[in-house]
């Protein structure tokens, strides 16, 4: 009897599992008698031996799942930083505040973004035209302002200095020429070369000029300036300004064999004769002179100012020494700082400029033969009102007058 307890007068069996069909819950399944989980038809496999058998386990070969989840069979459903969102969605899992790495990425508030503008010519403004990149760091090249009006020229900015003259908006600020530097700026040093005969004795006497660029109206204030000589010990000082470097604003201090610097004057950039000492100048008989601060006024002239508002030179020093046999040799270096003030206002650019003076070895002596003559008049004259360097003996610029003046004074042996 294949049902025991069922009455089964055919002992039919159609799926032929021993089972009859009367007690047989599943009649046409040989595996099955009772449908179990799955059903007739239907093996109650559990691939992943998960308790879960594979005909309802979503994940059939995921012991640790049942169901896809989040991430899928195969990957855990991990949330590490309890955002509710799993780690295998979470673009920053780490972060429970975020879940994409956004402008300022994982850990960074994109609150805190700022917007960088590119600054291609350097100069650190950014360029106006450009609509900017947020970010919570610079990206290369960029920075936050965007005030630039030429971002391919770093000498144009808002911090720029306005130059006259040139019809260029350097500082940005919609117009030309607005608070504009003048032209004029400091090109360079040169000396002034002349030989006196006080008492019998010859003296070399070197006026130490700053030119500058251009003749100007302008004041000129020249600080913290140092000249050293190559020769101190020999100097010549007289009394006119008791005996130191101290410059005097007397005509015999100018005119005489005295040795001093024009650097340490107090004079206002309204002009005139007033100075006093300066406290930074220094005092005694310096052996070279001290450093030190001034005005020097091209208009109206001073002694502290432009020799002719033409020749475009501040003195700033004259330097006597004895005129031995051997002849003088005697060469400058140094630096200077200073400012131009246009129209007495006192600000615009300051600039600091090293300087050498080349050696001054009798410089009426052109061709250098050690003798002042014939062909050295004729050098002097074909090179007549020409900045010729070697026939501009006095150094002003010009070969005129002056210069044949000295030829004519020292003519004969070269001392």
């Amino acid at each position: 009897d294949n049902c025991i307890a069922t009455p089964n007068a055919d002992q039919a069996d159609a799926d032929g599992d021993g089972v009859g069909d009367a007690c047989d819950g599943c009649p046409t399944d040989s595996a099955k008698i009772e449908p179990g989980i799955c059903g007739c038809g239907v093996a109650e496999t559990d691939s992943d031996g998960d308790g879960t058998p594979d005909c309802i386990d979503g994940c059939p070969t995921d012991p640790n799942k049942i169901a896809p989840g989040g991430c899928g069979c195969g990957v855990a459903d991990t949330d590490t930083d309890a955002d509710g969102t799993p780690d295998c969605l979470d673009g920053c899992p780490t972060d429970p505040n975020k879940t994409e790495a956004g402008i300022c990425g994982c850990g960074f508030d994109d609150a805190d973004a700022l917007t960088w503008y590119i600054d291609a010519d350097g100069d650190g403004y950014g360029d106006s035209s450009d609509p900017g990149t947020l970010a919570c760091e610079a990206p290369a090249g960029h920075v936050l302002d965007d005030t630039d009006c030429d971002d391919g020229d770093p000498a144009i900015n808002p911090g720029a200095e306005e130059i006259c003259d040139n019809d260029v908006d350097e500082n940005c600020d919609g117009v030309a020429e607005s608070n504009c530097v003048p032209t004029a700026v400091f090109e360079g040093w040169f000396a002034e070369i002349d030989q006196v005969v006080v008492g019998g004795s010859r003296y070399v006497v070197v006026d130490v000029f700053a030119r500058f660029s251009e003749p100007t109206v302008e004041v000129v204030n020249v600080y913290d300036t140092v000249i050293v000589p190559s020769e101190a010990s020999a100097f010549v000082q007289n009394d006119f300004a008791g005996g130191t470097w101290l410059p005097s604003l007397t005509d015999p201090a100018t005119a005489g064999i005295d040795s001093y610097v024009l650097i340490g004057g107090q004079a206002g950039p309204a002009g005139g004769n007033t100075t006093s000492l300066d406290p930074d100048f220094g005092t005694g008989d310096a052996a070279i002179p001290p450093a030190g601060a001034g005005w020097f006024n091209s208009n109206p002239n001073n002694l502290q100012g432009l020799t002719s508002p033409t020749t475009r030179q501040v003195r700033v020093g004259r330097f006597v020494l004895p005129q031995t046999a051997d002849g003088e040799i005697l060469s400058f270096s140094g630096s200077i700082s200073y400012k131009v003030h246009p129209n007495g206002v006192p600000q615009q650019a300051s600039s600091i400029a090293s300087f050498d003076l080349p050696e001054l070895v009798c410089p009426w002596d052109i061709d250098a033969s050690g003798v002042v003559d014939g062909a050295d008049l004729g050098l002097l004259l074909l090179n007549w009102d020409s900045a010729d360097a070697a026939a501009d003996v006095n150094g002003d610029g010009l070969v005129d007058g002056a210069d044949l003046g000295l030829v004519l004074l020292n003519w004969g042996l070269c001392l």
